[in-house]
């Protein structure tokens, strides 16, 4: 599964460039950590698994984050 290759590179590699988006540069660590919050928070929401829901990014980043999520 992705998810578990992007932390795996985090731990391995966490300085490494992971995303590049409007000019910024996103590191495996950072991404995993965001990722992993994101997470977190979504399971705090107790949204059901089969069920709708409705999230408002406002960049690319929070869409690979929301995403991985």
């Amino acid at each position: 599964m992705l998810i578990e290759r992007i932390f795996a590179h985090a731990w391995a590699q966490p300085d490494k460039p992971a995303l590049i988006a409007d000019g910024s540069v996103i590191r495996y660590r950072a991404l995993a950590a965001n990722i992993a919050a994101a997470r977190r928070f979504l399971m705090r929401q107790a949204i059901d698994a089969d069920r709708a829901a409705t999230l408002a990014v406002v960049s690319i980043v929070d869409t690979w984050v929301i995403g991985l999520a």
